[in-house]
């Protein structure tokens, strides 16, 4: 509410970032901030699923939502109203159930209770039920193996219990997967909303699913804003690690970028190296013969152009789906060998702009962007889950595979 004080400049600009934003995240805002259920009835049945595409809520339910939210966050902000409390589980899985148009299970009420940081703390905090002594917490030194999502998120925490760390980074900067693929087209296949930490969110992301500089980007100001850069060795590769049983600790081999190696002993070894960062190139009947320039997307060669060229695209997976489009209009012919089926869930929001309207609601307006994330979080987990399940009359086609796959397969 004190955000929303400071933030507000006239009515004219809460009008306009209320019509730009969502109507369901803006439903659960104003239950939220009033208590009001009963609104939950009249727009509820509108509601079909967590995406925003999927409501048919009329024009004027939408703007009695709208105006009776307007004037409960300018009642907050002048003092004339005071926020009501977190709701009850009870009334949490209501709106959660109203706000997506699906059934959410009771045991889902404390997990995005906590995802969503709804309460004045984020409960993903690093508390000490009893803090450590100085000497106790120096003696515990951790090493996290990469400088990814993953990693910098366990560094961020380890800094904020107090726990010394080092990262080692084989690359040059921080990012990961996110630093190392640069094939056209390259980016989320998750809304970037959600793809992102919960303590440290972004409301300035220029698309729902963002290419790969918006996302490398954002990790860098990560690593700078919590200061993590001076914990990382960069350009250091891991060889190996043991660990001794009876003093419990690991002892980890590294490389450095000048051949010179390294140890170092510590008490905790945690790997965040991710799992597709290796190009796999399959063992193909002439590939070596071939003449022309062959690479993987997840190695892309930036040397090389593909405009007016004959492209051969071996694969249809989410690497795949977002490289041929992107080139497409530039080769003179795009061949795709596709092995089996793709699978791919149809979003308009995939090439949408994020309106600067909901950019400021999602800064600006109390609460909009906990109840947005949860939207986006089930949306992209449980959400999907009944459109993951085998249909029990498919039946595999019969395609041509390889000897290794026809034993896979057969296995």
């Amino acid at each position: 509410i004190e955000a929303f004080k400071r933030a507000i400049v006239d009515d004219a600009q809460l009008r306009q970032a209320l019509e730009a934003s969502d109507i369901a995240p803006q439903l659960m805002v104003l239950v939220h901030l009033t208590g009001d259920t009963a609104i939950l009835d009249e727009v509820a049945p509108h509601i079909h699923g967590p995406w925003n595409f999927m409501e048919t809520v009329p024009p004027e339910l939408k703007a009695k939502v709208r105006e009776k939210l307007r004037a409960a966050l300018i009642d907050c902000a002048e003092g004339r109203r005071s926020p009501s409390p977190v709701p009850s589980a009870d009334v949490l899985k209501r709106m959660m159930q109203d706000g997506v148009g699906q059934p959410v299970p009771d045991e889902y009420v404390p997990l995005i209770l906590e995802e969503t940081a709804l309460g004045t703390d984020d409960p993903r905090s690093v508390r000490w039920r009893k803090k450590p002594s100085a000497q106790a917490l120096a003696d515990f030194k951790v090493l996290i193996i990469g400088a990814g999502l993953s990693g910098l998120c366990m560094a961020a925490k380890l800094q904020e219990a107090g726990i010394p760390f080092e990262i080692i980074e084989k690359n040059r900067t921080v990012g990961g997967t996110w630093f190392e693929n640069g094939y056209p087209g390259c980016g989320v296949d998750t809304p970037n909303h959600f793809f992102s930490f919960s303590f440290a969110p972004n409301h300035d992301w220029p698309e729902h699913f963002s290419k790969r500089d918006e996302l490398w980007a954002y990790i860098e100001r990560f690593a700078d804003d919590f200061d993590l850069r001076r914990h990382i060795r960069f350009e250091t590769e891991v060889e190996g690690a043991e660990y001794d049983t009876a003093r419990a600790t690991w002892t980890v081999r590294l490389k450095r970028k000048d051949g010179k190696r390294e140890t170092r002993v510590v008490k905790a070894l945690i790997t965040a190296v991710g799992q597709l960062n290796r190009p796999a190139i399959p063992d193909i009947p002439g590939l070596k013969e071939f003449k022309g320039p062959a690479f993987h997307t997840g190695a892309w060669d930036h040397a090389q152009s593909v405009r007016a060229k004959r492209v051969a695209m071996i694969g249809t997976g989410a690497s795949g789906m977002q490289t041929g489009p992107s080139i497409a209009p530039d080769v003179e012919k795009l061949t795709i060998f596709q092995r089996s089926p793709h699978w791919s869930v149809y979003n308009p929001n995939y090439h949408a702009k994020v309106a600067e309207g909901k950019k400021w609601a999602l800064k600006n307006i109390p609460f909009y962007a906990n109840w947005y994330r949860f939207q986006l979080f089930w949306a992209s987990s449980d959400g999907l889950h009944p459109s993951l399940q085998i249909d029990p009359e498919w039946k595999t086609p019969d395609i041509s595979l390889n000897a290794q796959n026809q034993k896979f397969r057969e296995a």
